[in-house]
This record gives C-alpha cells, sequence and structure tokens, in this order.
C-alpha cells in the first residue's frame, strides 16, 4: 500500500455520515451525539433514526444544534433501518454508532488518517471495525461498523444484522479492518437494561426469523444460543452448538463461530458433569486457537470440579468411618471424635453446605472444642463491606 506522499497530490479529508439510531434512549441519546460533536468537522453529518420513541428522546435530539433527526416506523428489522441511512447519507464514508455508546476522544482524527490512506490507493469494498469497550470491560473488535457508500455495501439480517457486498458471500467478498486506536464505550447490555428492554425475547424471536431465512448459516445459530440460553431447552441448546460447529467448520469466514460455540459446548458439558466430553471438545479447541485464554480457564476448571468431587468423597469416606467409631476412645486427639467432626465441617463448607457446616460448628463451639467465632466475625465482616460496595 502507497503511503501517503502530500508533495506530489491533493489530499482530501474524509468526511462522514454519522448515523444514529434511536428508540426511546433518553437516557443517553445526548451523551453519544455530542461524544460525536466534540471531534466532528464541519464537512461531516449526524443523522438520528428514531424508530419510534415514545419517551423525551425526539425532543432532546430536536434540541441539538446541526443533527439531523429522521422518524421512520419500526418493523422489527435492524437492517431495513441501517439501510434506510445508508440512503439517506450524502458523506463519502458511513460511520454507524448506536446510541448507548460512546465515541472515545481521539477516535473521529484517527479514523481519519486511515480513511485518507485508503482513498489514496483506491481500495475499495473496506468494512472496518472498531473497538468496543462494553461496561463490563469485555473488548470486541468484530462489529462493522464503517464503510463507503458508493461501494454499494448494505446490511443484512433482520437482528446482529452484517454488512454484505454479495448476498451469497456473508461479508467475505469484502476487506475487513481493526482500527483499534478508534473507539467506543458501550454500556446497552447492563443488566438493568437488558431487563427493561426485553432484548433477549426481542433478540430471540428475530434469530429464529433468520435460521428460517438462511438455514447453513452458522451465525444466526450462534447468535440464537447466545442470546437465547435462558429460553431454550438443554437438548435444543447442545443441538444448535453442535450444528453452529458443524456448519462453521466448511467456510474460514465463519472460524470465529465454531471457536466460541466450542467454547460455550465446553462450559455447558462442565455444568452438566460430562467432564470427559468437555476435555475431548477442549483438545479440538486448542486445535483451533492454542493461544486462547478460555484453554487455561477451562483445563483449570475442570481440575476444580474433580477436586470437588474428590472433596465429596472424602467426606463421604469420613461419615462410614464415624459410623463405625460409636465407644470413646482413649488416647485420640479427642475421645469423643470431634476432630473427625470438625474436618467434616470443613470439607462441607468448602463444598458450599453452609448451613450444615455451622451445625457441626455449633456443636464443637457449644462443647467448647474450638473457637471459630473470630474467624467466621472476620469472614462475615469482609462480605458485609463487599455486598456494601
Amino acid at each position: 500500500m502507497k503511503e501517503l506522499q502530500p508533495e506530489n497530490c491533493e489530499i482530501f479529508e474524509p468526511d462522514i455520515s454519522f448515523i444514529v439510531i434511536c428508540k426511546n434512549e433518553e437516557r443517553c441519546i445526548e451523551r453519544c451525539i455530542r461524544s460525536i460533536q466534540n471531534e466532528y468537522a464541519k464537512d461531516d453529518e449526524i443523522i438520528v433514526i428514531d424508530t419510534g420513541s415514545t419517551d423525551n428522546s425526539i425532543n432532546i435530539v430536536s434540541q441539538i444544534d446541526e443533527c439531523r433527526l429522521i422518524k421512520k416506523t419500526w418493523e422489527n428489522d435492524f437492517s431495513m433501518i441501517r439501510n434506510f441511512g445508508i440512503n439517506l447519507a450524502t458523506k463519502t464514508w458511513i460511520f454507524f454508532i448506536d446510541a448507548d455508546e460512546i465515541l472515545i476522544k481521539g477516535s473521529i482524527k484517527n479514523l481519519k488518517k486511515s480513511l485518507m490512506i485508503l482513498d489514496y490507493n483506491s481500495i475499495s469494498n473496506v468494512i472496518i471495525s472498531p473497538l468496543i469497550v462494553n461496561s463490563n470491560l469485555h473488548v470486541i473488535r468484530e462489529v462493522k461498523r464503517i464503510f463507503k457508500k458508493n461501494d454499494g455495501i448494505f446490511y443484512y439480517g433482520c437482528i446482529h444484522e452484517e454488512p454484505r457486498k454479495n448476498i451469497e458471500k456473508s461479508g467475505a467478498d469484502l476487506i475487513h479492518l481493526f482500527l483499534d486506536n478508534v473507539a467506543l464505550e458501550h454500556d446497552g447490555y447492563k443488566r438493568e437494561i437488558v431487563k427493561l428492554k426485553d432484548k433477549a425475547n426481542r433478540n430471540t424471536d428475530l434469530l429464529k426469523k433468520m435460521i428460517c431465512v438462511e438455514p447453513q448459516n452458522p451465525r444466526w445459530k450462534y447468535f440464537l444460543c447466545r442470546d437465547g440460553r435462558n429460553s431454550i431447552n438443554e437438548m435444543e441448546y447442545e443441538y444448535l452448538l453442535n450444528e453452529v460447529i458443524q456448519l462453521s467448520s466448511q467456510e474460514p469466514i465463519f472460524l470465529r463461530y465454531r471457536i466460541r460455540a466450542t467454547s460455550d459446548l465446553i462450559s455447558y458439558f462442565i455444568d452438566s458433569d460430562r467432564l470427559n466430553e468437555a476435555d475431548i471438545l477442549l483438545n479440538k479447541l486448542e486445535k483451533l486457537d492454542n493461544d486462547l485464554s478460555d484453554i487455561v480457564y477451562f483445563r483449570h476448571f475442570i481440575k476444580y470440579v474433580k477436586c470437588k468431587k474428590e472433596i465429596m468423597q472424602i467426606f463421604q469416606s469420613l461419615v462410614e468411618c464415624k459410623k463405625k467409631y460409636t465407644d470413646i476412645e482413649y488416647g485420640g486427639i479427642h475421645s469423643s471424635y470431634f476432630h473427625i467432626d470438625y474436618l467434616m465441617g470443613l470439607l462441607l463448607f468448602d463444598l458450599g453446605e453452609y448451613q450444615y457446616a455451622f451445625q457441626i460448628y455449633n456443636h464443637l463451639e457449644a462443647n467448647e472444642y474450638i473457637d471459630l467465632k473470630e474467624m467466621f466475625k472476620n469472614l462475615y465482616n469482609q462480605m458485609t463491606n463487599f455486598l456494601n460496595e
């Protein structure tokens, strides 16, 4: 790729249409727009498409200068709204920003430097992913938001929509760039917001629709497993994840779905106490990407589960021992076998069986075998401080 040579040609700074889709976002819409206006140029534009707000969103946007507000009826199709926005845009480049996101300072300047290089080299069919930092500090690099208006790129899918050029290629015919110095902060998936907007049920219904439209595309089945985890039964969840793994093994562009579905299925097997199956799948995940921290996590988590099983076996062994020790023992640690009870209490505590553990501890305290009150007072104070933070 040629580097910019300003002395040999006239360089024009790219202009951008920033498009924000909004519905009942009075909580955050002004914050989003102001983060763009803090840095955008006079040749750029901001378009807000409201899809039926019933709160104060429209009034807020109407009072912001240099912001174009368009009202559009919502028809349960995110790609339709985004494509509507593409048609409205009048600038060379398009950047979709969600209402619950904030553009990080310096991002526009960094973006325009990259766009100038692309324009100078006449590179087309480029789709760019900014860095998205969620409120839980989980960082995403795969969401495609930035492209040139005249490249004929459009969005496809009524939910978790993706940019395409040839509809059959699923984006494989686009050049995908990641710009980590163009960043957005996102807080729309905080628990209280997801619950308020009923996002899970909305997403699940739309994803089932997309599976009917494109049954061989693993994208929709993966997102159904992710978003609809609490609304589909265990058998269907496992079946769908296996389908994602199978379908995504056929095309390199689907590798990320294969990795994520494999990882999610390992978690499911661990939760279902199917550790041998988890181990087998973990070996396959390691072959896909042996640098993943998920592999370290799963290896040690499986060991942890096995340790808990061993603790349970130790406890059961002590229960059997107690049945044999019925007479007073002279010369042992404790003639009434309180030392055995103490160890059983420790094991129950490690297993999370706190009620039974404290029954044993109360018995030992009452008989002055051991003083545990100070230790548990400290634990109580630490837990109280944690819950009040």
